[in-house]
């Protein structure tokens, strides 16, 4: 195994690709026109993702119900399973903010 090849890549050495003149001529570069998703949004479609598996477990729950022949009580088991999990890992994820919201809090400047 040569781990020093892995090294040789120069992983460093890649810069982004900026528009010649863009300072000069007041532009913001390429990498602040497109900005990642903020923390807020990530939450937000996060929380979206979970209320629409919730949605669709809940209407395959009623139309396995009402006996429509489309929906198949795997595809309920499923769907339901699907939206549980969902549900505990926003849990999760809300602990771990809180619980990092309190060590910052926590803090002494």
């Amino acid at each position: 195994m040569d781990i020093g090849a892995i090294g040789a890549t120069g992983a460093g050495r890649y810069q982004p690709i900026r528009t010649p003149g863009a300072e000069s001529a007041g532009l913001p570069d390429e990498a602040e026109t497109n900005e990642a998703p903020g923390f807020g949004d990530m939450l937000e479609a996060g929380v979206k993702a979970v209320a629409d598996a919730e949605r669709r477990a809940d209407d395959l729950s009623q139309r396995f119900a009402v006996g429509d022949p489309n929906v198949q009580i795997q595809d309920v088991t499923v769907a339901t399973t699907e939206a549980g999990l969902n549900v505990q890992l926003m849990v999760g994820v809300r602990d771990r903010a809180l619980e990092a919201y309190q060590q910052i809090i926590n803090l002494q400047v």
